[in-house]
C-alpha cells in the first residue's frame, strides 16, 4: 500500500501525464462514436431504413452503452482496469467494422449495439483508471482534462465528418472506417503506455501483483521527495473505506463492501444513479431537440444549428472550468451548485430563445453548468467505493445514466404533441432539479470526508521543502 499512498500524495509526473493523455484520447473516441451515427443517418440509402427505424438505430447504440457499463465494466474489479480497457477498445473496433460492412439495417443495429457495449465498458475504465493514477489534490483537474475528450470527439466528427465522406465519394461507410482507424490507434497506445491500476494491484496483493507494482513504481519514478510530509492521507482513508464503527458494530463490512446496495453503500448508489440519470436526461432532451425546437419556434433552421454549436462549446468550457474550480472546491458541492445554475439557464433560454444574443448566452451557460455537473459525478462516484467495487459502482451510475439519455428524447417527442417548445424546455428542468436534490444529499453525506481528503492532499511540498503555492488557497466544502 505504501506505493499507492506515495502516488496519491505526489505531484503529477511525466508517466502520469502520458496516462492522462491516452485516457483523454480514448474519451475522444467515445465522443466521436456518439456523434457519428447521427451524421450518417441522412446519407443512408432511401430504402435502408425508415425514419422510425433510424431512431431505433440510434437507440441501439445507447442501449449497448448501458449494457456495457452495467455488465461488462464491473469485470474490471476482478480482472483489472487495463484488461477491460483493452476489451472495450477491441469490441468497439470489431463492431465498427461490422457496422461499416453492414448490408442492411438489422446488421447495422447489431453492430451499433455491440459498439455501444464496448464504449460503455471503455467509458467506465477510462475514469476509474485515470482517477487511480491521479494525485488526490489534482483529481478534479484530471477529470476535467479527460472530460474534454468527449465534446472534442463530438466536435471533430461534426467539423470533419462531411469532408471525410466527400474524399470517398460520399460513402457513409468512410466515417466508420475512420473510427476503426482511431480505435486501432487507441488500442496500440493502450498496450504501449497504460499500466494496470496500482490501486487494483494493491487490493489483489499477491506475488504477481507486487512484482507488477514494483515495475510500475519505477516507471512512475516515485520517490520519497515527491511525497507530502503529511502522513494521515492513505488509501485506507478513501471515502469508501470502512470505519472502525463499521468493523465493530452492526452488519458485516465484508458483505457491505461486496454490494452496491449493502448497508454501507446503498444510499450513495441510489443517489448517484438517480442524479446522473437526471442530469443526462435533462441534457439530452435539450441537446437533441434544440435544432428542431428552435426551428419550430422561429422558423430559422440555421439558428437551431448555431444554438446547438454554442451548447457544445459550453460543454468543453464546463469541463475545463470544473477542473479549475475543483482544485479548491469539493466535487459534491460543485455538482448541486452547477445543476441549480443549469436549471436557471434552461428557464432563461426558454424565455429568450427567440432572441439573438441573449438566447445564445443562456445556451452556453446551460452547456457549461450541465457538463460541470457531469464531471462532478464522474469525479466523486468512483472514490465513494472501495477499489474492488469501484468499476461496478461507477458502471452502475453510467448505465442508469444512459437510461435517462435514451428515454428523455423519446418522451419529449410525445410531449411535443401537447406542449410548445418553450414549455418543453421548462419540463427539461424537472430531471435537472431531481439531480440537484440527489447531488445536494450526496454533498451532505460526503462533505466532511471529501473536504478532509482534499485538505490533506493539497499540503504537498516541493523537493526543496517549500510549500506548494496552491496551499495558500482554502478548500471550500
Amino acid at each position: 500500500m505504501e506505493l499507492v499512498e506515495t502516488l496519491h500524495k505526489s505531484k503529477i509526473g511525466p508517466y502520469q501525464y502520458a496516462i492522462i493523455a491516452v485516457c483523454t484520447f480514448c474519451a475522444m473516441l467515445d465522443g466521436y462514436d456518439l456523434f457519428v451515427v447521427g451524421l450518417v443517418l441522412p446519407h443512408l440509402p432511401a430504402d435502408f431504413a425508415t425514419t422510425a427505424e433510424k431512431g431505433y438505430l440510434i437507440s441501439s447504440g445507447l442501449v449497448g452503452m448501458g449494457v456495457g457499463a452495467i455488465f461488462l465494466a464491473p469485470i474490471a474489479d476482478r480482472v483489472g482496469r487495463k484488461t477491460v480497457f483493452i476489451i472495450g477498445l477491441a469490441v468497439n473496433t470489431t463492431f465498427l467494422i461490422v457496422t461499416a460492412l453492414a448490408p442492411n439495417l438489422q446488421t447495422m443495429m447489431v453492430g451499433r449495439f455491440f459498439t455501444g457495449v464496448g464504449v460503455g465498458a471503455l467509458t467506465v475504465s477510462i475514469v476509474v483508471l485515470v482517477l487511480e493514477y491521479s494525485p488526490t489534490a489534482r483529481r478534479n483537474l484530471v477529470i476535467g482534462i479527460v472530460g474534454i475528450g468527449l465534446p472534442v470527439g463530438n466536435t471533430l466528427a461534426g467539423l470533419f465528418g462531411l469532408t471525410l465522406m466527400s474524399w470517398f465519394g460520399g460513402a457513409w461507410q468512410a466515417l466508420f472506417w475512420f473510427g476503426v482507424g482511431l480505435n486501432t490507434l487507441g488500442l496500440i497506445l493502450t498496450l504501449a503506455f497504460l499500466p494496470e491500476s496500482l490501486t487494483f494491484l494493491a487490493a489483489k496483493n499477491n506475488p504477481d501483483a507486487r512484482e507488477k507494482m514494483a515495475r510500475i513504481g519505477r516507471r512512475l519514478r516515485l520517490t520519497t521527495e515527491a511525497v507530502t510530509t503529511q502522513t494521515d492521507l492513505t488509501t485506507q482513508t478513501d471515502l469508501a473505506s470502512p470505519s472502525r464503527s463499521d468493523r465493530t458494530t452492526g452488519g458485516s463490512p465484508a458483505e457491505d463492501e461486496g454490494s452496491l446496495l449493502g448497508k454501507k453503500f446503498y444510499e450513495r448508489t441510489i443517489l448517484v444513479c438517480l442524479g446522473y440519470a437526471g442530469v443526462l436526461a435533462g441534457y439530452y432532451l435539450v441537446s437533441t431537440w434544440t435544432p428542431q425546437l428552435i426551428a419550430s419556434a422561429t422558423g430559422d433552421t440555421q439558428k437551431g444549428a448555431v444554438t446547438t454549436t454554442i451548447l457544445s462549446v459550453g460543454t468543453v468550457a464546463g469541463s475545463i472550468l470544473f477542473g479549475l474550480v475543483g482544485l479548491r472546491v469539493v466535487s459534491s458541492r460543485i455538482c448541486w451548485t452547477a445543476l441549480l445554475i443549469s436549471v436557471a439557464g434552461v428557464i432563461g433560454f426558454a424565455v429568450t430563445m427567440r432572441g439573438a444574443l441573449l438566447g445564445l448566452l443562456f445556451a452556453g451557460l446551460v452547456g457549461i453548468a450541465v457538463f460541470m455537473a457531469v464531471s462532478s459525478f464522474s469525479s466523486m462516484a468512483p472514490t465513494m467505493y472501495p477499489p474492488l467495487l469501484r468499476a461496478k459502482g461507477y458502471g452502475a451510475m453510467v448505465g442508469f445514466g444512459r437510461a435517462g439519455a435514451i428515454l428523455s428524447p423519446v418522451a419529449a417527442g410525445y410531449a411535443l404533441n401537447y406542449l410548445t417548445p418553450g414549455q418543453l424546455y421548462l419540463v427539461a428542468t424537472v430531471p435537472l432539479l431531481i439531480a440537484a436534490v440527489a447531488g445536494f444529499r450526496l454533498w451532505i453525506i460526503t462533505r466532511a470526508q471529501f473536504t478532509a481528503e482534499l485538505h490533506v492532499a493539497r499540503r504537498i511540498v516541493s523537493p526543496s521543502g517549500a510549500p506548494d503555492k496552491g496551499d495558500n488557497i482554502a478548500v471550500v466544502d
